[in-house]
């Protein structure tokens, strides 16, 4: 209380003494700017520059004022976006499962724009322009998911290869492929799929090269293995029986017979099939001679 009824006096007392001050010596103050003037006291001039200061204190800080509630507005905005743009592109890949085409790519496309992962939803809308048979589409969005991310070169080849593939394309699938075959320690697909596409094109001098690569993966099932090397061991036996001349043909054989490991010339397709290959040369070599 006696706090309080001090600073009271020391405010009286400091009011008595300004209003003496004024009214001693008021001062005098003379703005010009052109042809305007402006004449007051001192203690006016005081009064409005104090005046001026604070409203131009109130403006700044109203002007901060709007410009975080513009960022708070943006923020809220691209959440917003981002949230639909994740819905979209969950029930983009929802009707792909359920194999609404069609549906499926114009999801994915209008959640491209704000997704985290733009990549995904272009591959996935190119695979569904495929399923629609829109190939030119398919190539399109591909080549917008490529430009992307440069990084994601092998995915995309991958998803044109799987498609040329499923569309009996094989020389392209083949030649998209081999772009990227040397990637193929980090993607074991790209040997899976040239499997595919070297046994749709019976290029089975192709699929050889590629068996060590894919017993050393273990990407290939024992059984399975065994089927395709008797399926090359066939190849090049007919290979070996179909050209040259008689005894060029017998010689060819048994250089190919040679050439093959010890544990196929046991099996016994493989040694019926030289045996009557061997069979018929000597069988046409013995008429020419007659």
């Amino acid at each position: 209380m006696r706090r309080f009824f001090l600073y009271c006096l020391l405010t009286l007392l400091f009011g008595v003494a300004l209003v003496a001050l004024i009214e001693y010596d008021p001062g005098y103050v003379l703005v010009a700017y052109g042809r305007t003037t402006l004449e007051t006291s001192v203690w006016v001039g005081l009064i409005l520059l104090a005046a001026g200061f604070y409203a131009f204190h109130f403006l700044l800080r109203a002007w901060r004022r709007a410009l975080d509630s513009r960022g708070i507005l943006s923020s809220w905005s691209d959440a917003r976006n981002a949230r639909r743009s994740e819905q979209r592109t969950t029930a983009g890949l929802i009707n792909f499962v359920e194999g609404n085409w069609s549906r499926a790519r114009r999801q994915l496309l209008a959640g491209a724009q704000h997704s985290k992962t733009p990549l995904l939803n272009y591959l996935m809308a190119a695979r569904a322009s495929d399923r629609l048979g829109e190939h030119e589409q398919a190539r399109e969005l591909l080549q917008r998911a490529d430009s992307i991310d440069g990084k994601a070169g092998t995915a995309v080849a991958l998803t044109q290869a799987e498609m040329q593939l499923k569309n009996q394309q094989l020389e392209g699938a083949l030649a998209t492929l081999l772009r990227v075959r040397d990637n193929a320690h980090k993607h074991p697909h790209v040997l899976n799929l040239l499997q595919d596409v070297y046994r749709g094109l019976e290029d089975w001098e192709g699929l050889a090269e590629l068996l060590p690569e894919l017993r050393k993966r273990k990407l290939i099932e024992p059984g399975e293995l065994n089927v395709i090397e008797t399926s090359i061991d066939r190849h090049r036996l007919e290979l070996a029986a179909a050209t040259g001349g008689d005894g060029e043909r017998r010689d060819r054989l048994h250089k190919a017979w040679k050439g093959l490991s010890e544990a196929r010339r046991r099996e016994p397709d493989i040694v019926a099939m030289y045996a009557t290959s061997l069979s018929a040369a000597r069988s046409e070599e013995h008429t020419s001679e007659l």
